[in-house]
Formats: structure tokens, C-alpha cells, sequence
């Protein structure tokens, strides 16, 4: 018997418990205009995201809790902003991702000099890695780039500039040194061009803790906290589905990280007594954890977030248990160990533990359970 869930469409399966403390952010369809964002609505409420912008390629998207510490992300006049030579600022003056008149341009008309918008961002620490990103969009002038620049205490670094002609999320990881600065450069290639002049439109700026970028995180005037997203089966609408001596988890996994950028094991599903299927961060494997000890694991895997798609299988019965991998059609190496049999908890947990805390980031769809 087995049970399948899609996790793409609206309204999800009654035996799933979606909960988030928090409203949030996910990716649409891409338009002309380029990336399309979007709020959920409220707390509780399940995102299906589109991982590259395109129609078909969602699912649910399963992040941990994570703050923006600019203190206004979408209006670059405000306070928290200051001047790197007389930028000219316009506020609500192109079409943001959100569909909405709120992105503003920044131009720096002086060939002489550098022009930007800057902000400190609140409350970070030395030593720590960030991720900062911003939504940009070259609008016009000779050399309009859209690039995010950021000073870690010791050196500015371009993080990403915008080559094209339409909305997309630029940004790049860092590590504090102790003083730090966002900067949005409209026009410079690097932070030593003072020739360049160029009017670009700015709008979801974002700086958050990790190395790598989660969904949007809108700020008005203070930091803003994302809550962790929770989405659980329960056990007791599994029988004759699942048991602890034997059982089958199938689904599709984006990630929403580099293999490079966690560094950690986190939970991709669990089952309950430190039982389950996690990434492994260090040996970049698909590991089955049991009994306190990984019993099965994939060969080490290369991938790209949002990008690569792993169709992702986990089976065992009262001795075996064994996980395989298919990356964009092609099967990985796969692995069998020795079964510790778990006991089934009162939840399954899909992307996370059960705190939840290590969250096994990325789009999920394609959900099956059985024997």
C-alpha cells in the first residue's frame, strides 16, 4: 500500500500538519520583467515556490527561521540609509518583483566620482558569515550594473553585479570583521570605478546569518524575523503505510544550498529517536541515521541550489535499510547498512528534525510513502 502526496498544487493532504509562526516570502513564475515574488499571506500558510522561475519546476518550500538585519529593505530614502557622494535617489519609481510601484532607483551621474546608498547592517557579529542580496534591475544610463558591494572590516568586496536588463536577486556570502557595510552600487563595477554613470532600480535588500540566501524577508524601520517552517505526518494516519520493520520514503528534493555551503547534517525527513534521512554537510552524502550512528549513506554529491533536482529514495525492512539518489535523471551511488529498527513518533518530520531546527533547506514535491 502506499500513499502519494504531491506537494504542488494548493491545499495540501490531510495528513500533513503545515505550520509557521510567521508570514513569508516564495518565487513565482518569472515574467518579462524577470523574477516574480510574493507573500504568502499569513502564518501557517504552505508556499509552493518555484525554485528557477519557471511554472512546472515547484513544490513545497521548507526553510529554516532566519532575520534580515536591514533595517528598511524596500525603501532606500529611509533612515537607515546614507550617501557615498550625491546619488540621486527616487522612491516607488519602477515596478518591483512583488508586482507593486515600490522600487526605487539610485543614479550616480558623476563620472568624477563613486555614487552609491549604504547601510549598516543591524547587529551583526565578528567572525560570523552572512549572506547579503538584493533584488536589482539596470534601467539606464552608459554603465548600469545593479551590483551589491559589502565591506567586512577590512576590504569592500563585489558580491554580484547585474549583466542584464531585468529583475534578478544578486548577492554573495561574507565574513564580518568587526565593521561592516551594504552597499548598492548603480553603476561601478568595482568599488574603485568612478568613471561609470548608470541608473539602476534596487528592492528587497536582505542580510542574514548563514552562507547561504533564503526567501525574502521584507523590513520597515528594524530587523525582521522569518519564523521556521514545520510540516509533519502524522504516524497514527500511516498504518498499513509504514511501519517500523518496514517502509519506503520517496520523494524530490532542490536543494536550497551549494553542497559547499552547509557544513552541518541537516534533516532532509525524520522519523522519530534520532532516526532519519539527513544531508551530511562534511562528507556531502545522503546519509541513514540510526540508533545514533549513520547505518547507509550515497556516495559524496556535487550539486547547485536551485538547480540540481535528486529524486531521493530511502527503503528498509526489519534488517536492511538501504538510500539511493537519482541527480537530474543520472543514479548516484547508492548504499546498504545494517537496520536499527526505529520507533515510529507521533510525527514524521519532512525537512527538518523534530525540533525542527536543521532544516535540510530546499523545495520539496513528489512525496511517497509505502511498503
Amino acid at each position: 500500500m502506499a500513499l502519494f502526496i504531491p506537494l504542488r498544487g494548493a491545499g495540501l493532504h490531510p495528513a500533513i500538519t503545515y505550520t509557521r509562526a510567521s508570514d513569508a516570502w516564495y518565487r513565482q513564475a518569472d515574467d518579462a520583467n524577470g523574477e516574480r515574488w510574493a507573500a504568502a499571506g499569513g502564518n501557517d500558510i504552505a508556499r509552493i515556490h518555484s525554485w528557477d522561475g519557471t511554472a512546472a519546476h515547484n513544490g513545497l518550500l521548507i526553510e529554516p527561521a532566519r532575520t534580515n538585519l536591514i533595517e528598511d529593505s524596500a525603501d532606500m530614502t529611509a533612515g537607515g540609509w546614507v550617501d557615498v557622494g550625491a546619488p540621486i535617489v527616487t522612491a516607488n519609481a519602477q515596478t518591483a518583483p512583488d508586482g507593486t510601484a515600490a522600487a526605487d532607483t539610485i543614479e550616480d551621474d558623476d563620472g568624477a566620482v563613486r555614487e552609491a546608498r549604504r547601510e549598516a547592517p543591524l547587529g551583526t557579529a565578528g567572525g560570523s558569515t552572512y549572506y547579503s542580496s538584493v533584488f536589482s534591475r539596470p534601467i539606464s544610463g552608459a554603465n548600469p550594473t545593479g551590483g551589491l558591494f559589502q565591506w567586512d572590516g577590512a576590504a569592500w568586496a563585489v558580491l554580484q553585479t547585474n549583466s542584464g536588463t531585468t529583475w534578478s536577486r544578486v548577492g554573495g556570502a561574507w565574513t564580518d570583521g568587526g565593521v561592516e557595510q551594504y552597499q548598492l552600487n548603480p553603476a561601478a563595477n568595482n568599488n574603485g570605478d568612478t568613471a561609470s554613470t548608470g541608473v539602476s532600480a534596487f528592492w528587497g535588500a536582505q542580510c542574514e546569518l548563514g552562507s547561504y540566501p533564503t526567501s525574502y524577508i521584507p523590513t520597515a524601520g528594524a530587523s525582521a524575523t522569518r519564523a521556521a517552517d514545520s510540516c509533519t505526518l502524522t504516524t497514527a494516519r500511516m498504518v498499513g503505510v509504514l511501519s517500523a520493520t518496514h517502509g519506503r520514503l520517496h520523494f524530490v528534493w532542490v536543494p536550497g544550498f551549494d553542497q559547499d555551503e552547509e557544513a552541518g547534517a541537516v534533516w532532509m525527513c525524520w522519523l522519530d529517536a534520532n532516526t532519519g534521512l539527513r544531508y551530511n554537510g562534511v562528507a556531502d552524502t545522503f546519509q541513514v541515521y540510526a540508533g545514533g550512528a549513520e547505518i547507509a549513506a550515497t556516495a559524496a554529491q556535487t550539486f547547485t541550489a536551485n538547480s540540481d533536482v535528486f529524486v531521493i529514495d530511502w527503503v528498509w525492512n526489519g534488517t536492511y535499510s538501504q538510500v539511493s539518489a537519482v541527480k537530474n535523471g543520472t543514479a548516484q551511488a547508492g548504499a546498504s547498512g545494517r537496520w536499527v529498527a526505529p520507533t515510529l513518533g507521533a510525527s514524521i518530520y519532512l525537512g527538518s528534525d523534530n525540533t525542527p531546527a536543521n532544516h535540510a533547506t530546499g523545495t520539496y514535491s513528489d512525496l511517497m510513502l509505502g511498503y
